[in-house]
């Protein structure tokens, strides 16, 4: 009786809090738009005009999903960049212009997305001496900076609950403190070598993380509160936590599965089995919906029950998280970036990626805000207004 009214109390409390957690200072500041990952713009989407492009990086290095930041009513971009340049852009979001720029500890580089959030921007290093890092957004400037374990991160960095959350290489994530970089606690997750780009997702009253065997919920203070057995590696597929009716966490696997957990129990809901791998991208969530990539073709669940809404073939292979806007939902397949209906999956726009840059160098989960769609793609971010 007593785990059943308590199972009962959570569910109604995460459902409160999902859309309450945040310390952000601009919209889409955080990998995925917000700490729950949710792929979900509140503002409405962009017109399919290139506004500005500036090439960022050249060969094969990487650039990670950009984030917008704002101090009072100054808006900035802010993206990182892989291993050969390992820097921090920030960016004007009107004209692309270089404001500032932070250069980290040579032979490392960054994977995953920073979080401007308190006039501030953290981001988490991968290399040879990795560091979670904290920076101003005015100049850049280091606020402090964490030495990370083993190879450090390829993950996005959470940010909540004044601490830094960072999913690491050495399969143990840490809470730092948002203010100081002190560990505040750390905790083991599945054990192994992989490397780990897999971000994690906060609410009120949790942390959830994905790694290679499982799904685990921790309670703020790093206690496991559950843990959901999968049985596909996650690679970059990260939590999605969607408030409905029971509260429910989203993830994704490399064996084509599409798992749908409760995220106060830990129990398993539904699951969708794709035809292609789902490690690749996050799901986004808006709309009743649950929209994944799958080979050639964008889908939207049911997100009650898993059941196929629509299916829109795309033609080519998209690898990166999708974005939605009001009733706009957004992917690209490094060749084009297009609009959809998120309703009904008609196609509302596209335009193209020009080829400047290295076709090796891979494409990214995009970022909306200010009506301002930007795709990171072949070393160059591009913007649609």
């Amino acid at each position: 009786m007593y785990r059943s009214a308590r199972s009962r109390f959570l569910i109604a409390a995460l459902g409160l809090a999902l859309s309450a957690c945040t310390t952000a200072s601009s919209a889409w500041w955080t990998f995925q738009a917000d700490v729950q990952r949710t792929g979900r713009s509140s503002g409405i989407g962009p017109k399919p005009n290139l506004y500005w492009q500036v090439p960022l990086v050249s060969g094969t290095i990487s650039l990670t999903p950009p984030v917008f930041g704002a101090i009072g009513d100054t808006f900035r971009v802010f993206i990182g960049s892989g291993y050969g340049d390992g820097r921090v852009f920030a960016l004007s979001p009107y004209t692309g212009a270089t404001i500032c720029t932070f250069t980290a500890v040579p032979g490392t580089g960054f994977v995953g997305s920073p979080a401007a959030a308190d006039d501030h921007v953290y981001i988490a290093s991968k290399g040879n001496t990795p560091h979670g890092y904290a920076l101003t957004q005015r100049t850049g400037a280091v606020i402090w900076q964490t030495p990370l374990p083993a190879t450090g991160s390829g993950a996005s960095v959470a940010v909540a609950h004044g601490m830094v959350f960072v999913n690491t290489d050495q399969h143990i994530v840490y809470a730092l403190d948002q203010n100081t970089g002190a560990i505040v606690w750390s905790a083991p997750t599945s054990p192994g070598a992989t490397s780990q780009e897999s971000s994690p997702s906060v609410t009120a009253l949790m942390v959830f993380l994905a790694s290679d065997d499982g799904l685990f919920a921790f309670a703020l203070n790093g206690t496991l509160l559950w843990k959901y057995n999968l049985t596909g590696p996650v690679g970059f597929s990260s939590p999605v936590l969607d408030g409905g009716s029971p509260p429910l966490v989203f993830i994704g696997t490399n064996d084509l599965k599409l798992h749908a957990v409760n995220a106060a129990t830990g129990a398993n809901v539904w699951t969708h089995t794709a035809s292609g791998t789902l490690a690749f991208h996050t799901v986004a969530t808006g709309h009743g919906r649950v929209y994944l990539i799958d080979l050639t073709s964008v889908v939207a669940l049911d997100r009650n029950t898993g059941a196929v809404s629509w299916t829109q073939a795309v033609g080519t292979f998209p690898r990166h998280s999708p974005a939605i806007a009001g009733n706009e939902l957004f992917f690209q397949d490094n060749m084009l970036v297009q609009g959809m209906n998120a309703l009904t999956g008609a196609f509302t726009w596209k335009a193209p990626l020009p080829g400047n840059g290295n076709p090796n160098s891979p494409g990214n989960a995009m970022a909306i805000a200010l009506e301002i769609l930007l795709v990171p793609n072949k070393g160059t971010l591009y913007a649609f207004r």
